[in-house]
């Protein structure tokens, strides 16, 4: 308010982003099985590895675990959404132009289980939407999510 910005939600935003499944249903997503992967963002890059005990990706950037700062603890995730679209340079030069509204194609990874995905976002105020190879909405499993913007085939599936 001091600023003199907006401190409401838009009506439309006051649902959740995307649709998920109740909290007791654990799904499987439909497609191969996935220990662990990584993303190569070009000047970094995330490993992510299956812990099956508790069904959540742990997540490393660079090498070495990567920790929250708060807890202490490992980050961990219950689903990765992995968006693969164009990145160029923006014309400023200052910093990466992620070309968000042509849509495109990657990965839901929940459940030790990747499935292909498509994405799409109309415009900068509009969400994303999430959609299965057949084009329905895609319904994903609920927790913590990790959403990564990649290059598109920057992403590497590999064994424990």
């Amino acid at each position: 308010a001091k600023k003199e910005q907006r401190t409401d939600i838009e009506a439309d935003k006051k649902d959740t982003a995307f649709n998920f499944y109740e909290p007791e249903n654990v799904v499987k997503p439909t497609g191969d099985a996935c220990e662990v992967f990584e993303v190569d963002y070009g000047a970094a890059d995330s490993r992510f590895t299956y812990d099956a005990e508790t069904n959540m990706y742990l997540k490393e950037h660079n090498g070495n675990p990567q920790i929250d700062g708060v807890t202490g603890t490992q980050l961990a995730f219950t689903n990765v959404l992995i968006l693969e679209t164009d990145i160029g340079d923006h014309p400023n030069g200052t910093h990466r132009d992620v070309r968000w509204y042509n849509g495109g194609t990657g990965y839901y990874i929940s459940n030790g289980t990747v499935q292909k995905i498509s994405w799409s976002k109309e415009s900068i105020e509009s969400r994303i939407l999430l959609f299965d190879e057949d084009g329905k909405e895609l319904t994903i499993n609920a927790g913590k999510s990790y959403i990564g913007i990649s290059y598109p085939d920057e992403i590497t599936f590999g064994e424990n």
